[in-house]
């Protein structure tokens, strides 16, 4: 496995207490620092998926501006967002506080101007790609930094399949999937099992969050299999599976331990059978896990969704 310097999670870095505001920790977003000051080495280009009013994006740009073996910075971080506020985005990213000190944006339909203006000085360096994903193309540039953070949903996931993986490049590709502890979207955890011959964990899983290194080429029928999600209840579940092998070989920093992450990617075997099988066998799968204690306190939602009570 790959291994983050010691230093970077417990780096002080007072700019952070002024970040625009977002749903990832402090910790994750040091991690996006890190890895454009210090990783980056301008081969590719650094993509952000499901940018919001800059939280993620900022410190990509902050730790670009920091880089010195890149000679040409401007529009290289390409910030993929639909930009809108509907009344259900604004409560699931924090409500007012998401927007403050802009409180009149809610009314509007795009928050463009604020991820603008949280941006500040460091505008240049970022491309913005303003709409729905499924209908936004990628520009088939290689891809050195990708942090996805978009993938709610199975057609979402696989139009970045897609569109970005092909532009992975072997030995320089970093991948950041923001959401893989969430066993609601399964198709990031079995996906990342199914491609495991030919990537690299980093060490490091970060609040839930992990990245790895495209280490070999991807076969193009897997890529087109991922794309088209074309795998059995069988090969999805034999892959969760991997990866929970994997996770054991990991350390794992802040609020989600080796025993929770397992319990979730246990979780995420009930979603499949939820989504694509008998959602009578994922609310027993899910029966099965609710004496996880841990994980039934801290994702009682997912419980709830699979049939579970927990009273």
């Amino acid at each position: 496995m790959i291994n983050f310097p010691n230093n970077i999670l417990s780096e002080s870095f007072p700019i952070f207490e002024k970040l625009p505001p977002s749903m990832t920790s402090i910790r994750e977003r040091k991690v996006l620092k890190y890895l454009a000051r210090c990783f980056y080495s301008g081969v590719g280009e650094i993509v952000d998926l499901g940018s919001g009013v800059a939280g993620t994006v900022y410190p990509f740009a902050l730790g670009l501006s920091k880089n010195q073996q890149v000679l040409e910075k401007k529009s290289r971080i390409y910030a993929y967002d639909a930009f809108t506020t509907p009344e259900q985005k604004i409560a699931a990213r924090g409500g007012k506080k998401y927007f403050q000190n802009t409180g009149e944006a809610q009314k509007q339909d795009s928050y463009l101007h604020i991820f603008q203006k949280n941006c500040k000085t460091l505008i240049d360096y970022v491309n913005v790609c303003d709409g729905d994903i499924t209908t936004l193309s990628w520009i088939n540039k290689p891809i050195e930094i990708i942090h996805i953070d978009i993938a709610k949903t199975l057609k979402v996931w696989q139009h970045i399949a897609k569109e970005f993986f092909p532009n992975f490049c072997v030995n320089q590709t970093i991948v950041i999937h923001q959401d893989f502890h969430r066993s609601r979207l399964p198709w990031l955890i079995y996906s990342t099992g199914i491609i495991l011959p030919y990537i690299e964990l980093l060490d490091q899983v970060v609040d839930g969050v992990i990245y790895f290194k495209i280490t070999q080429e991807i076969p193009s029928v897997i890529l087109g299999k991922l794309a088209e999600d074309d795998f059995s209840i069988d090969e999805k579940i034999d892959a969760i599976n991997k990866i929970i092998e994997v996770l054991d070989d990991c350390t794992f920093v802040g609020k989600i331990n080796k025993d929770l992450m397992k319990g979730l990617m246990n979780l995420g075997i009930a979603y499949i059978y939820y989504y694509f099988g008998n959602k009578q066998t994922s609310s027993n799968l899910a029966e099965e896990l609710k004496n996880n204690k841990t994980l039934a306190q801290n994702y009682p939602g997912f419980f709830r969704e699979l049939g579970v009570s927990l009273n």
